[in-house]
């Protein structure tokens, strides 16, 4: 999550620029802001939810006996 902070000025960028240019009201730039640092924060957290490892457990595979299986229906052998 270390990247958020950067992430969020990068996205504010373009509105910071306004605020030194005297385009646009520091209270109104520093709302964009907020809402880029928190649109930063909702992507890491489903970037880091979409690629954590799943948390089931596989179960061991049973080996066969060397015959290949067979159902009811295939008749006898």
């Amino acid at each position: 999550m270390r990247f958020v902070p950067f992430a969020g000025l990068v996205m504010s960028s373009p509105v910071l620029l306004q605020v030194a240019e005297g385009t646009r009201p520091l209270h109104e730039a520093l709302g964009v802001w907020l809402v880029a640092m928190l649109l930063a924060m909702a992507g890491w957290w489903l970037w880091s939810a979409a690629t954590r490892p799943s948390p089931v457990q596989h179960l061991p595979v049973v080996p066969l006996d060397g015959e290949p299986r067979r159902r009811r229906e295939d008749g006898p052998r």
